[in-house]
């Protein structure tokens, strides 16, 4: 079993894993990886495309972040092994072992190797994908009475730039857990892409900060410690 541990950096709501001296954006709601320059989570450093989908670069990201960064790690690397994103002590360890846990445990389905969990969103059962990489969570329903808003938020994903999100803050219930988090809400060709997948959100990194978040894929298991 090889395990290497590698550190992490939580800047503006965005998740990054520093490694060999560049930070790459931590994120399993990417299907694809992509930078300027090889990289590995484990092992021999390999070959990555230099744009997603032939448009955005490690620049392009940078830009929108306000951050130098060398690209996305997505799920294509992620999802081979096993990780403990401890945003406590900002390390995430990475294994091709399976790992150990304790937390509460969510099970999770793929849709192009992207995670999603059951939820309730205002007491709406749902799906949505798990994206390390989203700052905020976004559900496309109807928001529940008792929501209360959030402003508004300048939000950023590859496949359709930049836009701007009123947000809520809506209760969310997971598997033995309950949180009230900040939501907002996917445009136009995002939020079609959604009902392509039978989901009706994205669950962000809110829920990861200042705990210990355990990522099985192999197994489908994501765990949350309190």
């Amino acid at each position: 079993m090889l395990t290497v541990s590698h550190p992490l950096h939580f800047k503006n709501n965005h998740l990054y894993v520093e490694i060999g001296g560049s930070l790459w954006v931590y994120d399993t709601g990417a299907d694809s990886t992509f930078g300027n320059q090889p990289v590995s989570l484990l092992g021999p450093a390999e070959e990555i495309q230099s744009h997603y989908a032939g448009q955005f670069s490690a620049a392009d990201i940078s830009g929108f972040l306000g951050e130098t960064v060398a690209g996305i790690i997505g799920a294509d690397i992620i999802n081979r092994y096993d990780h403990i994103i401890d945003l406590k002590k900002n390390i995430l360890t990475v294994s091709d072992g399976n790992l150990t846990s304790v937390g509460t445990a969510q099970p999770l389905d793929f849709f192009m190797g992207v995670p999603m969990l059951p939820a309730k969103v205002g007491n709406m059962p749902c799906n949505l994908f798990f994206d390390t990489g989203a700052q905020i969570s976004y559900y496309q329903g109807d928001a529940p009475s008792n929501a209360s808003d959030a402003g508004t938020l300048q939000d950023f994903f590859p496949l359709i730039g930049e836009f701007e999100t009123p947000t809520k803050m809506i209760p969310i219930e997971l598997t033995g857990i309950k949180h009230t988090i900040r939501f907002g809400k996917l445009p136009g060709m995002m939020g079609m892409a959604l009902k392509m997948a039978d989901v009706s959100g994205i669950l962000g990194n809110e829920v990861m900060r200042n705990r210990i978040t355990s990522y099985f894929p192999r197994r489908g298991q994501l765990i949350l410690q309190a």
